[in-house]
């Protein structure tokens, strides 16, 4: 349906003036331009949830991809409780719980990230990869890692408060 960009009465194909507010009508090959309120509206709808959606999915790439989002404590309850320390300067140590303290493991290791991988150098020149993804955000968020290739599930660490 058309409708007068003016006052917003119905018009027909073949009218050339408004029956309302007696506004002459633009034409472009034998056509009035002129969209209804409904389809302008519907169009900006449109344009509004393709820009969140976007937003979203940035929102979260960074979030997997984000080197600061995994620097500080993170622990885990396996079958032991295990620390894992991400420093800035790319250096992590391990801590396990063992007879009622933690033990810091001296040798030195290396992380890095890169496209949602995790990789972690030993002192031993092993280098094990995991796809990581951090969700959520503050103290509600959790580290969820994996090993790079296995179909055994992703292990779940907290943050240390």
């Amino acid at each position: 349906m058309i409708f007068c960009p003016r006052c917003g009465g119905k018009l027909t194909e073949a009218d050339v003036f408004c029956g309302n507010c007696g506004r002459r009508l633009k034409r472009e090959q034998n056509s009035v331009v002129v969209k209804s309120r409904r389809e302008k509206r519907g169009f900006v709808v449109t344009i509004i949830v393709i820009i969140a959606i976007l937003g979203i999915s940035i929102s979260t790439f960074k979030t997997c991809g984000n080197r600061n989002s995994l620097i500080g404590a993170w622990q885990t309850y396996d079958y032991v409780p295990r620390q894992m320390v991400f420093n800035r300067d790319g250096t992590i140590q391990f801590k396990e719980f063992h007879n009622g303290q933690w033990y810091t493991d001296l040798r030195p290791a290396y992380w890095s990230t890169q496209a949602g991988i995790l990789a972690i150098e030993c002192s031993a020149g092993i280098l094990i990869e995991y796809v990581y993804e951090v969700i959520g955000t503050g103290n509600r968020r959790v580290l969820s890692l994996r090993w790079r290739g296995s179909p055994l599930p992703a292990v779940i660490w907290h943050p240390v408060r």
